[in-house]
Parts: C-alpha cells; sequence; structure tokens
C-alpha cells in the first residue's frame, strides 16, 4: 500500500510557518488593493494606480496594514499538516492505496480545519485593509480588540462558511492535482538530486 508522505510534526510546523511569513510579505500590498477592489464601488483604476494612492495616503508602510495579521495565521500550517492527517484518515478508511480521488478528498477535508483556524485572522487582515477603516484601527491587535469589544467575538468568524467552501475546493484541487503530476511517468523520469533540486521540482509541480 502506499502510504501518504510523512514528516515530523515540527518539520511541518516549522516550514509551515515559514512559507506563510514569506508569503504574506511579499504578497500583502498587492493582496491590499485587491481587498480594496473587492469592496470600491464603480470602476476601479489600475493595480498599479491603487498601489500608488495607498502610498499617498498612508506613506510607503501603509501598504502593509494588517500583515501581523496574515503572517501570523496558521494557513500553511493548517493546509499541510491537516492534508497529512486526512491522508491518513482517508487511506485508513479505505484500506486501499492513496489515489487521485481520495488525495482529492483529504484535500478538501482540510478546507474545514483550515478555515477555523484562519478566519479571525482574514476578518482582521481585511478590516486594516478597507479604506474606510485606515484612520479607525492602528495595528492588527487593536483591530482584533475592537471587533471583540464593539461586536463581539462571533464577528470574528464572519465569512467561516464562505471560507470553507473555498478552501474545500482549492485544496481538493491542489493536493490533488499535485498527488496527480507526481505519478505521471514525465514526472517520475526527472527525480530531483539535493535539496535546491527537490525544492525546485515541488515548486514546478505546484505551479
Amino acid at each position: 500500500m502506499t502510504s501518504p508522505t510523512s514528516h515530523p510534526l515540527s518539520y511541518d510546523l516549522i516550514a509551515g510557518m515559514a512559507a506563510n511569513v514569506a508569503d504574506a510579505l511579499a504578497s500583502h500590498p498587492v493582496d491590499q488593493v485587491k481587498t480594496q477592489a473587492h469592496v470600491n464601488r464603480g470602476v476601479n483604476p489600475s493595480v498599479v494606480a491603487m498601489l500608488h494612492r495607498q502610498v499617498q495616503l498612508g506613506g510607503l508602510f501603509s501598504l502593509y496594514r494588517g500583515v501581523l495579521a496574515a503572517a501570523v495565521r496558521p494557513q500553511s500550517v493548517a493546509m499541510y499538516v491537516g492534508n497529512e492527517a486526512s491522508q491518513k484518515l482517508v487511506v485508513g478508511v479505505s484500506g486501499a492505496a492513496l489515489t487521485t480521488f481520495t488525495a482529492t478528498l483529504a484535500g478538501s477535508l482540510t478546507g474545514y480545519v483550515e478555515a477555523a483556524c484562519v478566519t479571525p485572522f482574514e476578518v482582521v487582515k481585511v478590516r486594516m485593509q478597507a479604506l474606510e477603516h485606515q484612520s479607525k484601527y492602528t495595528s492588527s491587535l487593536h483591530c482584533a480588540r475592537t471587533i471583540v469589544a464593539e461586536e463581539g467575538p462571533v464577528a470574528l468568524y464572519n465569512g467561516f462558511w464562505a471560507t470553507c467552501w473555498r478552501n474545500c475546493v482549492f485544496n481538493g484541487s491542489f493536493f490533488g492535482a499535485i498527488f496527480w503530476l507526481r505519478k505521471q511517468k514525465i514526472v517520475r523520469a526527472s527525480q530531483p538530486v539535493g535539496p535546491a533540486g527537490r525544492a525546485f521540482h515541488d515548486v514546478a509541480i505546484g505551479v
């Protein structure tokens, strides 16, 4: 029986947290204007124009409003560690080798765990990014405390079910596609050599 690839839990936790911080630092400015484009009415200017407007409103560092919530949310940890557990659960229930279908199913199951872990951080991040809240919240921590004080703790889970659906679809497609690609002859024929080779191999498959 083909068993899911397993790593020590500490390895997965450290790798997941590092990946999440790197993702937040690299993508947060564009993610911020994406959020603003979602909530703005009418026609939005270009991405470059929105980035320039944000800098004019609050300075260069304002492009990273809410980055703390984005960096510390356990998204990658919940996604990858949850997938390891889901694969073991699916294989244990079926009693068979992991297949593309069961890999997709296991990936989908992680969407619920991931949503439960990240929704409060997403709520804080989006509040910090929205233009109408630029003067209301001074930091991610202040934003979280204000939401709880004014709206109650349940407000941190606004959008939970939509997040579940999104993550279930994405995670199932992502992990199912990766499993299928790794089983193809063209991928198996080009075995990576060394840590750098394995990293490039994984990035190429993930893309």
